[in-house]
């Protein structure tokens, strides 16, 4: 039982390392996009918002090898990742919007595809696919307010959640006996006995010990 545990935390970090020199060689590819055309390619296809991603995984990666994990509620994590997509479009909607404004076929389409791949834009030619597709169809200033729209949702839900964790904690709340919310919240590594998400760091080394 410690041998199979061990090789399993042994592979852990094997994988966490090799995830943490991909995303460090490719933050150095795209700082380094005026000499070498991979990272051009990187930071053309994903824009500038390539850098704090490629930071944050890099230390998601390191934090995984050192054995630290972060408990969060997978839906809160969704809400917030929806939040600041839905806003970086926005941003980025509006400081391309003398081109975006311009998309009313596939030929100027593909324009704007081209300057948001040439450009330092914010979500480059991925950006570029989901916002000219909505001003395609309702124009530019259109998909500004769709974005404006899906952002005060997703803000919402998040902050929802972080106060009265409504969706993930209701089977919580209706438990009356404080016997079974314990039993429940150990069973539950995300949730706190008295029904809160719970945000701590933990090593995971132990998880294994502990099971000797």
């Amino acid at each position: 039982m410690e041998n199979k545990n061990t090789n399993a935390l042994s592979r852990d970090r094997v994988l966490s390392a090799f995830c943490l020199i991909v995303f460090v060689l490719l933050f150095i590819f795209a700082c380094m996009k005026n000499s070498i055309d991979f990272g051009a390619k990187i930071v053309g296809t994903f824009g500038m918002t390539i850098y704090p991603v490629l930071v944050l995984l890099s230390l998601i990666c390191l934090a995984k090898f050192l054995g630290l994990s972060y408990k969060r509620s997978i839906k809160a994590t969704i809400f917030m990742l929806l939040f600041i997509f839905s806003l970086l479009a926005v941003v980025h909607s509006i400081r391309t919007f003398s081109m975006l404004d311009t998309v009313s076929s596939s030929s100027t389409f593909n324009e704007y595809l081209k300057y948001s791949y040439s450009n330092l834009t914010i979500l480059g030619a991925f950006g570029c696919l989901l916002c000219g597709a909505i001003s395609y169809l309702i124009g530019a200033m259109g998909s500004i307010v769709v974005f404006v729209i899906l952002t005060t949702v997703f803000i919402g839900l998040f902050i929802d959640f972080e106060l009265y964790g409504k969706y993930e904690q209701k089977h919580i709340r209706k438990l009356h006996s404080r016997k079974l919310q314990e039993k429940v919240s150990k069973s539950d590594k995300n949730v706190l006995a008295d029904g809160k998400p719970s945000y701590s760091f933990s090593n995971q080394a132990n998880k294994y010990t502990d099971d000797d």
